[in-house]
Order: structure tokens, then sequence, then C-alpha cells
């Protein structure tokens, strides 16, 4: 999983394991848009699934859904300039980065999608699967205030950790079926590990959690990598979380040593 301050590690440790236990996409996205508005004031919210053509909105009337499903290819479309720019900034883009306000007027998008809701501003968040976008994560503000910079710089900070909680939402194939959920096939020690990898823990402070040596902690995640078929940390969590295997990842914070204990 991508470093994060300490400050953000719960908070990136919220949202994927709210994801984990979600019903369902919706239910899965509607804890994410609740813990990003927690940090970014938005008025409505919805997000695009690339992979399937999926539209699932949050506090939108019937004729966003309808304009949606109507039109969703020519959005998608005109919103391309967007897309790249998010790609270029990290991921997290605002309509008024790329277009002027007239142009942003004359847009079909905005006509028939925007308007409706009152909404003046958008701000677009990508998430990624690896170097792949998978989705849109859009964000609309009714008023005249755009998103600020620090709310684009907090929702990047995010990011990653939307991300990675993307790849266990509900409707995505998982490996484990419900029967297999609680036969684990980690060790007490990998288990361990995997629940400080979660917590946002780099091999070094892992190693003064366990009372090893950071390259034995590395020798032992390089395992697990080929145990489960992965190739990264993100992919490594997904996984586990996914098939429920979540032994030792809600550990009491005072079980961590002082010197490596978050500050939130």
């Amino acid at each position: 999983m991508t470093a994060l301050p300490r400050e953000w590690r719960s908070v990136a440790l919220e949202l994927v394991e709210q994801v984990a236990v979600a019903s369902d996409r919706e239910h899965a996205l509607s804890g994410i848009f609740s813990t990003l508005r927690r940090y970014v004031d938005f008025d409505c919210a919805s997000a695009v699934s690339l992979e399937g053509a999926e539209f699932i909105a949050f506090d939108k009337p019937e004729l966003c859904r309808n304009a949606w499903a109507a039109n969703a290819a020519r959005y998608l479309e005109e919103g391309r300039p967007l897309l790249e720019a998010a790609i270029a900034r990290r991921g997290v883009i605002r309509d008024c980065d790329v277009l002027s306000a007239r142009d942003r007027d004359r847009s079909s998008f905005y006509d028939e999608y925007m308007r409706p809701l009152g909404a003046k501003s958008f701000a677009m968040f990508l998430v990624q699967n690896g170097t792949d976008v998978t989705q849109l994560l859009s964000m609309t503000r009714t008023g005249g205030l755009s998103f600020s910079g620090a709310e684009l710089e907090a929702l990047r900070m995010l990011r990653p950790s939307v991300s990675v909680a993307s790849r266990v939402f509900p409707g995505v194939r998982n490996v484990a079926a419900t029967e297999t959920r609680g036969r684990s096939p980690l060790s007490a020690r990998e288990a361990e590990i995997v629940g400080y990898l979660v917590r946002g823990l780099q091999n070094a402070e892992i190693a003064a959690c366990v009372g090893t040596s950071k390259h034995t902690v590395r020798n032992q995640i390089q395992r697990l990598f080929r145990k489960l078929d992965v190739s990264t940390r993100a992919e490594l969590v997904a996984v586990v979380l996914a098939n429920g295997w979540s032994r030792g990842f809600h550990q009491d914070e005072n079980d961590t040593p002082a010197r490596v204990r978050r500050r939130v």
C-alpha cells in the first residue's frame, strides 16, 4: 500500500475495511463517499465503472440518472480532456482547471446533467487498478465556490486507499466463496504481518513490532506475494480483505510499541 502520512493511515484503513464488509457495490460506494465527505464538502456524487459502464448516483434526481443512461458514451467522450488532465495531476481534477466557464456551459454534460442539480462545479477522482483507470468518482457542488487546492490534495492523499478498496467491491469477482471464509491459508505470523501492512507500517516498523529484522520481514512479505499470487502490497491487502482473512487487523492501538505507534 502506498505509504500515507501517519495522520491519514487510520482513514485509509477505514476505507478498505468498510468496503470489505459492504453488502453490495452501492453500499460500498456509499461508505467511501461518506468518508470523503468528512474532508471535502460536496452536495452529491456519482461513480462510473469503466469496466462495465455501471453508473451509481448518490443524492441525485432521477433526471440525472436518465440523462446518463441515454448519453453515457457522449458524456465520457466529452470528458476525455478532464480524464487526461486528472491522470497528469495525480488522479484528481476539478472542471475549472481544464474548462473555461464558457466551454463548460456549452457542453451537453453540463446542460443535461449538471444544470438540473444546480451544480456550479465538480471534481473528478480516478480509481485505478495498477495503471488502468477502472472507475470515475464525481463530486458536484452548488454555489459559487469551486473545490479548493487543499480539498483536492486531501482527495489525492486518500486516492491510493480508495483504489485498493475498489478491488474488494462486491460485484467484482471474488476468489473466495462464502463457504471458504474463515479457512485462511495464512499462518499466525503471516496474518500479523499483513495486519501491520494494512495499517500502513513499513518493514522496519513491522520488524520492531514482531521482534525481528527488517530483512526477515521483507523476505516474509515476498513469500506472501508468491503464496497468494500477487505482486504488490496493495494487491496483497486487497486479496486478504476480499477473502475475509482479517485476523490480526483489529489489534488494540496500545499493542503497538510506542516508537512506531500511529499518531492520529
